[in-house]
């Protein structure tokens, strides 16, 4: 049986209703939402950018590198995907994403959702050979992995981006690539 949108009303309200949207907070986000809707339409970087606008200062993330606001994630998010589409990253193209679950994963699938880019989420099980064959299979045109996973991605025909880096964080890359932190630096302000 086909239902109509209606009849997903109550279940709707229901979900609202658990999450807390009719506090004073969630009567914040709706217009929020509404704004970010119009901008960016449904996606991965809706609820970021609405979250942003409505709690910005409110942490939205922890990680091994440290707490990052709702504000800092969009702004990074932003600036992310400013540098990936100077570096050829565009509207339905395919970037593989071999991330562990970090601000990197984070910040690259909200990025690339703002492109308008798909991200292929490659499993970090994977050998090098399976990576490879998905990446060829998908026409994905850029990598952004972890260095830990350099050997498998290093034969991916692909541009490539290093999302996290081992130890303090002061190297440049695995394999001398960019990282996210660098693409994010480029893309500030711009």
């Amino acid at each position: 049986e086909i239902r109509t949108r209606t009849d997903d009303l109550p279940f709707a309200f229901g979900l609202a209703a658990q999450s807390g949207l009719p506090s004073a907070d969630g009567f914040r986000f709706v217009p929020a939402m509404a704004a970010a809707v119009a901008k960016l339409g449904a996606g991965p970087a809706l609820g970021f950018e609405a979250t942003a606008a409505a709690f910005g200062d409110t942490v939205g993330l922890y990680d091994d590198a440290g707490a990052l606001s709702f504000h800092e994630l969009r702004d990074m998010s932003d600036a992310l995907a400013v540098a990936l589409g100077e570096r050829g990253v565009d509207a339905g193209q395919k970037v593989g994403l071999l991330c562990r679950n970090h601000r990197g994963l984070l910040l690259s699938t909200v990025a690339l959702a703002k492109l308008g880019a798909d991200g292929v989420f490659l499993n970090t099980g994977f050998a090098a050979p399976q990576a490879v064959d998905v990446c060829a299979r998908e026409g994905v045109i850029a990598v952004i992995a972890d260095e830990e996973f350099d050997e498998i991605v290093k034969d991916i025909d692909a541009a490539r981006f290093v999302s996290w880096v081992e130890g303090d964080g002061s190297d440049t890359g695995g394999a001398g690539h960019t990282t996210l932190e660098e693409l994010i630096e480029e893309g500030l302000g711009r």
